[in-house]
């Protein structure tokens, strides 16, 4: 799994003082008629980050993201010569993933 984020802050400062990290997600949920409560469903991932020094690994991936989420690949391939520079990647080894579906109340 990567991410992406600013090459110096806080998240960098601790994934270089502890390698073990938490990330979790989970979706809007979805209201079933009558009740007023959500079931959502949630994946929890810990494992190790680190950061990626590799340049050319590190350009692939923010290329792949803005392949992803840019209108065109030209767009994209604008926005990552102008910003894969200033964007440090993190490559998260999963230890152990879980989820689950919450009928939240």
């Amino acid at each position: 799994m990567y991410f992406h984020c600013a090459r110096e802050g806080h998240k960098i400062d601790a994934i270089r003082r502890c390698e073990k990290v938490c990330f979790t997600v989970w979706n809007e949920g979805v209201q079933k008629d009558g009740d007023w409560a959500y079931d959502v469903i949630s994946v929890v991932v810990m494992g190790r980050a680190e950061l990626v020094s590799d340049s050319s690994v590190a350009f692939g991936k923010v290329r792949e993201l803005a392949l992803k989420y840019y209108p065109t690949a030209c767009e994209a391939e604008e926005e990552v010569a102008r910003s894969a520079g200033r964007v440090q990647v993190i490559a998260v080894a999963m230890d152990h993933m879980t989820g689950k579906l919450v009928h939240e109340k």
